[in-house]
């Protein structure tokens, strides 16, 4: 296993507890999602790294945020921005089924 999946694996397993439940009002497609960064955690260009699951491992992403973050909420913010997306598209996915 390659690190960044070593990584992703070793945080969903410590933090199953924690989450966003994504219901939709007929609980039908009912989706979760976990996210976090990392602030500045590339020391040669002081980056952080999102990453996010969602819809219970249906998408995952683990990646460099394209702007600074001059802050760990800052960080954290972008980092759920990128989920809220992900599950955006995701719910509009499923409403075309």
């Amino acid at each position: 296993m390659d690190g960044s999946k070593e990584i992703t694996y070793r945080y969903i397993k410590r933090t199953l507890d924690y989450g966003l439940k994504f219901q939709s009002v007929d609980d039908e497609n009912d989706l979760y999602g976990y996210s976090d960064a990392n602030w500045a955690g590339d020391i040669d260009d002081r980056r952080s790294v999102s990453r996010y699951v969602a819809g219970s491992t249906v998408s995952w992403c683990s990646k460099k945020q394209g702007t600074i973050a001059k802050s760990t909420t800052e960080a954290e913010y972008v980092s759920l921005s990128n989920t809220t997306q992900e599950r955006i598209w995701m719910q509009r996915l499923l409403a075309t089924r």
